[in-house]
């Protein structure tokens, strides 16, 4: 007895746990509760769907918002590629107007040219019977390589600051696209005008191309001198500008071209390296700079073999960088800012763009023109003396259009 009553005495922390064990006896109210949760769990969300619907004229407002958005956008890239276009607009007829300039024009042989009349400093002509006036889309630009490693050195003494190795005058009609390469011995006999070391003019006299370099400050100097010698070797033919690049140059050039092939047409070895006649060569580097620039100075001609190679040359690349401008007209601008340190030249990046534009605009046609004349020997060097009637005669045909 006793037992049994402090069994029903233990105290429990709930009273319920009987029924909670004994299905028969749950309590509905905990039933009904349950079932409220499950029903709960099993209510689909339809707040979204119920939600008030966005207004037309919101919609229509927020349509136009973005419409603005992309209209402003396309508006500010227009604007940036008509700044472009403008720019180079701009560069283009700027370089138009200095490479086309020939103020102080007085192109006149004088007595030198038989059958020939000169009118308004040469702008007209009639020579052998027939009249001519000057072609005033012509651009003349002067080449000049230096037999110097480098010419953006200090300024040196006059006199001492390397020499005109090659010489081409380039020519192009811009127009039309049609270009002429003239090649000029350095050899050649002309009026040079001489300084003293201290840079005073000294005199004028009879003299190789290739001393007019030397006669200067070895930058703008020397150029400017080269091209009053080499204007005066064409009875006065206006020049518009000049570019000098040192032999470093051509390893560069060479280079960023992709290089130069060639097929030499003899056997030729210079300075460790041997080229083939017959056997085509792709210059690049220093093989392309020995073949430019290398010749056997115990032969009274080798100049003349050695331009022929340049000839070659010069010919290759401007075949490559026209083909490449004509695929990218910058192409002329990055070789431009490439060879920069490597030579000195009055041609700025509005004259690239426009002469860029010449070729990309035509097909170009390239010709060459040699100066006729003869080899002798002087008391220390060669010496070429040029036919009067053959430099004319390629003025006339280069330079001048005839009238109808």
């Amino acid at each position: 007895m006793n037992q049994q009553n402090n069994f029903e005495n233990i105290p429990f922390e709930d009273n319920n746990i009987e029924a909670k064990e004994n299905p028969e006896t749950l309590d509905l109210n905990e039933v009904n509760i349950a079932d409220e949760v499950a029903a709960e769990a099993f209510v689909i969300d339809d707040s979204k769907e119920n939600a008030p619907k966005e207004k037309p004229e919101k919609r229509k407002k927020k349509k136009s918002k973005i419409k603005k958005i992309l209209l402003w956008i396309l508006i500010v890239l227009l604007v940036l590629i008509l700044s472009g276009v403008v720019t180079l607009f701009v560069l283009i007829q700027k370089g138009k107007s200095s490479l086309l300039n020939i103020d102080g024009m007085n192109l006149n042989p004088g007595s030198v040219i038989s059958n020939l009349e000169v009118e308004d400093e040469g702008r007209t002509i009639e020579y052998n019977g027939k009249k001519y006036a000057y072609n005033e889309d012509m651009t003349a630009i002067l080449c000049i390589g230096v037999d110097k490693e480098s010419i953006s050195d200090d300024i040196g003494q006059y006199g001492t600051n390397g020499q005109a190795d090659a010489l081409f005058l380039f020519a192009m009609d811009t127009s039309n696209g049609k270009s002429t390469v003239i090649p000029i011995s350095r050899d050649t006999m002309v009026d040079v005008d001489v300084y003293s070391g201290e840079g005073k003019y000294v005199s004028s006299s009879k003299k190789q191309l290739c001393l007019a370099y030397s006669y200067g400050d070895g930058k703008e100097k020397s150029c400017q001198n080269t091209v009053k010698s080499v204007s005066r070797l064409f009875y006065g033919l206006p020049i518009n500008s000049y570019v000098a690049i040192d032999m470093n140059a051509i390893e560069v050039l060479s280079e960023k071209i992709g290089g130069v092939p060639v097929t030499p047409t003899e056997d030729f070895s210079y300075s460790g390296f041997s080229y083939y006649k017959n056997q085509e060569v792709v210059l690049k580097g220093k093989k392309a700079k020995v073949y430019v620039q290398g010749r056997d100075q115990t032969v009274l001609d080798s100049n003349q073999s050695r331009m022929a190679r340049q000839k070659q040359f010069v010919s290759a690349f401007f075949g490559k960088a026209f083909a490449k401008t004509k695929e990218n007209i910058t192409f002329p601008v990055d070789v431009y800012n490439t060879t920069k340190k490597y030579m000195v030249t009055d041609i700025d990046v509005a004259e690239v763009s426009f002469l860029a534009s010449c070729v990309v605009l035509n097909n170009l046609g390239l010709q060459y023109k040699s100066i006729d004349g003869e080899v002798v020997a002087g008391e220390k060097h060669a010496e070429y003396y040029a036919k009067d009637e053959t430099i004319y005669d390629i003025v006339v045909d280069v330079f001048y259009k005839p009238v109808s």
